[in-house]
């Protein structure tokens, strides 16, 4: 009898050791997780809630994909996947910067948009068009190759407030300008040279760029919105002849407007300079945007004084062919 009774308890200690190694196991939160890196566990553990362990285990997302982002103000396991990708993208970025960035942003676009973009713009940039919105065309569309020289912008195309990172000032012994205007590099190095095309040539020798000037070359987003808006308070139909702030060439740093010194800009289309540039301009990358034959795309009167900087094989392309930007982008 005593003999039963040392095997009976016996057993009940085996089935309490057995149950007591249940219970650890049904309280081992992560005890299906196969990544058995102790440190990433205890992190894990203090982090994540009981749904979002499940989540991990369920789809085997390892600890590398997300450690790193944890502990990260904003931080959402269900998009740890997108911070992964930007993260490999953007390899010098703080984790804050990857989660705040994906978060702001994946609503509106993935994250390989966003890396094209961030190739293109400065992040605030990009989150003030997402955010603030286009005020003047809620539709609008934010180009994302800004940074070339065939960007295109419209009444649909925008660069929103984004500023080119390389202007720089015009060189007045080339040129005669304002104190104040600057053009985007490639841009300036190629007015120059047709600038000293002109100079070179018989009817203009001896005179700085064939006695031309720069009225306009770059123009930011709040002076573009000053000058639209101040418009608009006396002609409702300022659209028909201003570009929506934030559309404009100018802004691309790609554009000036040209004209002889003393002499109104609507009338640059009159003298011997003008018709020169119609001629040879496109040999030097540089096209108008803005004749009578564009109004069907641009909604935008003329402005023969107007000229845009698209590069060499562009603008011979669109001046042999008889086009327009908008056809020869395909649009």
């Amino acid at each position: 009898m005593e003999k039963k009774k040392h095997i009976f308890v016996a057993c009940l200690l085996v089935i309490a050791i057995a149950c007591i190694g249940i219970m650890n196991i049904k309280y081992d939160r992560l005890s299906r997780y196969p990544y058995q890196d102790e440190e990433s566990r205890k992190i894990i553990n203090e982090y994540l809630t009981d749904e979002e362990i499940e989540y991990i285990i369920e789809y085997s997302i390892a600890p590398n994909v997300f450690i790193s982002f944890i502990d990260v103000d904003g931080f959402n396991i269900y998009h740890a996947s997108e911070y992964k990708q930007l993260s490999n993208l953007l390899w010098q970025e703080k984790p804050e910067n990857i989660v705040q960035m994906v978060e702001a942003t994946r609503d509106y676009i993935t994250v390989d948009q966003l890396y094209n973009l961030l190739n293109n713009y400065k992040y605030n940039e990009i989150i003030y068009y997402f955010e603030i919105k286009d005020a003047y065309n809620p539709d609008s569309i934010l180009v994302e190759n800004a940074k070339s020289i065939d960007a295109y912008l419209d009444d649909t195309y925008t660069v929103g407030i984004r500023v080119p990172s390389n202007l720089q000032a015009i060189d007045e012994e080339i040129i005669a300008a304002d104190d104040s205007v600057q053009l985007e590099a490639s841009c300036a190095q190629a007015l120059y040279q047709m600038c000293l095309a002109i100079t070179d040539s018989e009817e203009y020798q001896d005179t700085k760029c064939g006695g031309i000037e720069i009225q306009r070359g770059y123009v930011s987003y709040d002076k573009q919105k000053a000058i639209y808006d101040e418009m608009q308070k006396n002609n409702p139909d300022v659209s028909g002849i201003l570009n929506y702030p934030g559309h404009d060439e100018h802004q691309l740093g790609l554009a000036v407007d040209l004209s002889l010194h003393g002499l109104d800009a609507s009338n640059f289309s009159k003298t011997a300079q003008y018709q020169w540039l119609v001629d040879n301009a496109y040999k030097y990358g540089f096209i108008q945007t803005y004749t009578d034959q564009s109004f069907n795309d641009t909604h935008k009167s003329a402005k023969l004084y107007h000229f845009r900087y698209v590069g060499v094989t562009l603008a011979t392309y669109i001046h042999d062919n008889g086009l327009t930007l908008k056809q020869a982008l395909g649009k």
